[in-house]
C-alpha cells in the first residue's frame, strides 16, 4: 500500500470515530514547516499528531525531533503503520474506548 493511501484511510478513520474532530493532512511544499507530522487532528481539546509510514519505512531524524517537541508541548503523538496503530494511540490517551472501534 502506498503511504498516501494509508494516510487517506487514517483520515477517514479519525473522522468516523472521533465526532466533531477537525482532521487535516499536512502537505509538504516550499511554504510549509518541514518535519510536521502527516496527519493532525484536534479532538476534545487535544491535538493528535500522527506520522504515517508504510511498513519498512521509518521516520526521518527531523520527523522524530518534531514529534518529540510536539509531545513536550502537550500534543499526543505517534507513528502509525496501520489503522490499528492509530487505534492504540487513541486508546492509550483515552480518546477512544476499545468497544467504540469494534463496529467501525
Amino acid at each position: 500500500m502506498l503511504e498516501s493511501a494509508l494516510q487517506r484511510k487514517i483520515q477517514k478513520y479519525l473522522k468516523d470515530n472521533l465526532p466533531n474532530a477537525v482532521v487535516w493532512k499536512n502537505h509538504g511544499n516550499q511554504y510549509s514547516v518541514i518535519g510536521l507530522p502527516d496527519i493532525m487532528c484536534v479532538y476534545a481539546g487535544k491535538i493528535v499528531c500522527i506520522e504515517v509510514k508504510v511498513p519498512g519505512n521509518t521516520p526521518t531524524k527531523l520527523q522524530e525531533i518534531t514529534l518529540k517537541k510536539l509531545k513536550e508541548a502537550g500534543a499526543i503523538t505517534g507513528i502509525a503503520y496501520s489503522i490499528e496503530d492509530v487505534q492504540k494511540i487513541l486508546e492509550n490517551n483515552k480518546l477512544l474506548r476499545r468497544n467504540e472501534n469494534e463496529n467501525k
